[in-house]
């Protein structure tokens, strides 16, 4: 059972099970037409580290800084897919690519 470690935000914030992976597909633009949620494509998988009712946080390695308010779809684990944005990102390591990535559920 996860159990929660920030009680400041709009949504209470809890440790995901070890190892829980997340796909992510995304939008280059917000207008670009999307492909129905059943046509999912990820183009990149990562650790989930924090989840919440209202989005995730995410460790991901990008070719490229994802800005907020890029559209994606993620699932994460076993759950069904999502359409979600990009809230926020923090470069980890410039040299190897890697992001942590705030994830905002829209649905």
């Amino acid at each position: 059972m996860s159990k929660h470690f920030a009680l400041d935000r709009a949504h209470v914030r809890f440790r995901p099970d070890p190892g829980t992976l997340a796909s992510v597909q995304f939008f280059k633009t917000p207008k670009q037409v999307r492909p129905e949620k059943s046509d999912f494509k990820p183009e990149y998988y990562g650790l989930v580290v924090n989840e919440a009712q209202g989005g995730c946080g995410l460790i991901l390695i990008l070719p490229e800084e994802m800005l907020p308010r890029t559209p994606c779809y993620v699932q994460l684990g076993k759950m069904g897919v999502l359409e979600a944005e990009v809230r926020w990102t923090l470069c980890l390591d410039a040299k190897d690519s890697l992001w942590k990535v705030g994830i905002k559920y829209l649905e």
